[in-house]
């Protein structure tokens, strides 16, 4: 627990609800742990469910906060308002958009390892900014119009002391390897379409608040599967920071042959026009 600042509980609170924003107009879109989505004039704007929620969703513009303008993160603006309002994505957290589109060619490999990259870079400017996300799962990233993805949802986030080191950072249990840990997970529900349970709590006893790394033998095999040997590395804690997960993805002999020295976004460029007709009407974010 050294070096850790984090504010929760606290006495402040947020004061918008979901009472509030139905008042004002907004269109119910999705939901997370402790708010509710809503759209209104454009703008996607989280609001907790009551009163009792309201101190989670302070304590997530406090981590907004800490983050600035962090890439791959969601945007967020004006957090001195009411509410955690942030840019909206046109095709909802990633579990949603797969379970709507995905078929035997989509997502293609080529489209899976840019979001992972996306998703490790992402992680990797949140832990520099001295912040575990501690929750990370497919239904925290949100694929927009473009078939870019963007980390969301920081209502259980540590803020750490911006002085410590990240890499040795201990809040109860989570820790970068538990995010590494986590974020192997994502890549093998997005590969495999089968959710993977990354139970941090599996063998606690009732009650325990201590968060523990998962047995090997509680996870699925990765042997024959594409990228198995990354996602093994990071549920065996082989990546000391998401710059080495990073560094591995960037392997050119992930690529395509014919996708070699072409930048991520022309080929994913490609794909979008491809698949963009098919896609469902704009749907909202299922979770934040």
């Amino acid at each position: 627990m050294a070096g850790l600042k984090r504010p929760l509980p606290s006495a402040i609170q947020d004061a918008m609800t979901i009472a509030d924003m139905q008042r004002l107009g907004g269109q119910y879109v999705g939901e997370g742990g402790t708010g509710a989505v809503f759209l209104i004039n454009g703008v996607a704007v989280k609001v907790a469910y009551n009163e009792d929620y309201s101190v989670k969703i302070q304590h997530e513009k406090n981590v907004f906060e800490r983050l600035g303008n962090c890439d791959g993160v969601i945007e967020s603006f004006d957090l001195q308002a009411p509410g955690i309002r942030m840019t909206y994505m046109a095709n909802a957290d990633l579990r949603q958009f797969l379970a709507r589109n995905r078929t035997l060619d989509f997502p293609p490999p080529t489209l899976q390892l840019y979001w992972f990259r996306q998703m490790t870079r992402a992680l990797a400017a949140v832990h520099e900014r001295r912040v575990l996300v501690a929750d990370i799962s497919a239904r925290n990233f949100l694929v927009d119009k473009d078939l870019s993805i963007k980390l969301s949802d920081f209502s259980e986030s540590s803020i750490l002391d911006i002085d410590c080191n990240v890499q040795t950072c201990d809040d109860n249990g989570y820790t970068i390897h538990t995010e590494i840990g986590q974020l192997g997970a994502v890549f093998y529900e997005t590969i495999t379409a089968d959710k993977c349970s990354f139970d941090l709590y599996k063998h606690q006893l009732h009650g325990a608040s201590i968060a523990e790394f998962p047995l090997r033998n509680d996870l699925p095999s990765t042997q024959g599967l594409w990228l198995g040997h990354i996602i093994e590395k990071c549920w065996n804690k082989e990546y000391a920071t998401c710059h080495e997960l990073s560094a591995a993805l960037e392997s050119g002999e992930l690529v395509r042959e014919e996708d070699k020295g072409r930048p991520d976004r022309a080929v994913i460029k490609e794909l979008e026009q491809s698949v963009q007709t098919s896609l469902p009407p704009n749907r909202a974010h299922g979770s934040h």
